[in-house]
């Protein structure tokens, strides 16, 4: 019995003393584990977010406020990755204004070049001496009869009066013109357009120009002129003395001339076609649209043809067969 106990009491011993064993080495294992894993870092520790976040624009950064209870304290770590994106850099942070910037240079502008042309040549008109040279045209009126005894007008003929248109140099630039005929106001007026329009035509320095209406006497018949409307004639006759040219001897003329060289309208055409035929004229030249069915039946039964002209070139072109040019 005593044999058995103490086997007995032996082995519990060696049992107790294993188990120990065992248990110091367990232990010892775990710290050891213990000691091989890294530290939790502090974004990892449970915590409890409660913030505001604020969004401000493009260029500033996004500011974030928060409290963070943790479940116990422990050492600050270096911020993680994720962390270092969301916490904004000082840089940042800092006005757009304080930031230093590298100051770049314009780029040097390339000189334009420009490409300059020569200022026109102001045309100088002729002023040359010239042979004095004389124009017969003829003007068409539409005379006013007063009435009768019976104290009722009778019909307007038209009447024909001849002219002389005469053209020579003003030496002193000092130009002239004027009449010798029983011409209104309304003719004078158109007298000086006529020069005008013609010399400026042809190119010539109208300061240089002495010009002279000269009407022919009609023996018997007073004649008080008035009136625009051979203002176009008597530009044809200006302009042709000092071209050289001559005018056509079968031709009568009506129209204004106006100040853009064209010929403008003229009233009693039907009744000047009258006038046209007492010189035995062929063709008679009028403002373009005047050709009326009351001037062109006349026309027809009287064989005078009826000419419309629209510019003063086309009115000098069918007036003396030549076309108008410059000196």
């Amino acid at each position: 019995m005593r044999v058995l106990l103490r086997g007995q009491q032996g082995g519990i011993g060696i049992l107790l003393s294993v188990l120990l064993a065992a248990l110091v080495l367990f232990v010892t294992y775990q710290f050891w584990v213990k000691g091989q894993r890294p530290p939790v870092p502090v974004s990892q520790a449970p915590a409890i977010l409660t913030g505001q976040v604020e969004t401000t624009t493009a260029d500033q950064a996004l500011t974030v406020t928060e409290s963070v209870h943790e479940a116990a304290p422990k050492p600050e770590a270096p911020p993680t990755l994720p962390e270092q994106v969301q916490i904004p850099s000082p840089i940042i942070q800092a006005p757009l204004d304080s930031i230093e910037r590298p100051v770049v240079a314009p780029p040097a502008r390339q000189p334009v070049q420009v490409t300059t042309r020569p200022l026109p040549i102001k045309e100088v008109k002729k002023s040359e001496a010239f042979p004095e040279a004389s124009r017969q045209i003829p003007i068409l009126l539409v005379s006013r009869m007063p009435p009768n005894n019976l104290g009722m007008y009778t019909a307007n003929p038209g009447a024909l009066f001849m002219a002389d248109m005469v053209v020579s140099h003003e030496p002193t630039g000092n130009g002239q013109v004027g009449t010798d005929g029983p011409y209104g106001q309304s003719v004078l007026a158109s007298l000086h357009n006529a020069v005008q329009a013609a010399s400026y035509a042809v190119g010539y320095d109208v300061r240089f120009l002495r010009v002279r209406l000269i009407g022919r006497t009609m023996a018997g018949v007073a004649i008080q002129m008035e009136g625009p409307s051979a203002g176009a004639i008597m530009a044809v006759a200006v302009a042709s003395a000092l071209l050289g040219d001559s005018i056509r001897s079968d031709i009568c003329m009506s129209g204004t001339i106006r100040g853009d060289l064209t010929v403008g309208p003229v009233g009693g055409l039907s009744d000047k076609i009258a006038g046209c035929r007492q010189g035995n004229y062929r063709e008679l030249i009028v403002p373009y649209g005047q050709t009326s069915m009351d001037l062109a039946l006349k026309g027809l039964s009287t064989e005078i043809k009826i000419t419309e002209v629209n510019t003063f070139a086309e009115a000098y072109e069918a007036a003396t067969g030549q076309s108008l040019r410059r000196l």
